[in-house]
């Protein structure tokens, strides 16, 4: 079996699919809580809003790619969760930040991981209807 190709700069996760991806989830957040300060139930509130409105926007996401390579624009609501998060950063230097945030994408990603294989695949048609 080939092994999979890691990414500069990420940690391994477990394989897509495996069910094992919480142990990986909470790792991620609990390096989020160490930067941000917050308790951690404050921090795993802050990520299901991000998963949220992350997976309500994964079908417009989905098809504007398809159509015009971009992302589409965020909704109302989950450019105020955005807005929120980052406003509880004010006055921290932006690596310190994107760094809290890139431990919310990898959490995101290893959620995305643990789901059933080809679960988001264009060929399944989930979120892809044209």
């Amino acid at each position: 079996m080939a092994k999979r190709k890691r990414r500069p700069g990420s940690s391994a996760g477990p394989p897509p699919g495996s069910g094992r991806t919480a142990p990986h989830i909470i790792k991620c957040l609990e390096q989020a809580s160490t930067l941000t300060g917050q308790r951690p139930y404050r921090v795993f509130e802050n990520w299901l809003q991000l998963v949220e409105v992350t997976l309500e926007m994964l079908p417009a996401h989905l098809r504007a790619i398809t159509r015009t390579g971009q992302l589409a624009p965020d909704s109302p609501e989950a450019a105020a969760v955005f807005a929120r998060l980052r406003g509880e950063q004010h006055g921290r230097d932006r690596e310190r930040v994107s760094a809290i945030f890139g431990h919310y994408a990898r959490a995101f990603g290893y959620l995305l991981d643990g789901t059933a294989p080809g679960l988001w695949s264009p060929d399944t048609g989930v979120g892809c209807q044209r």
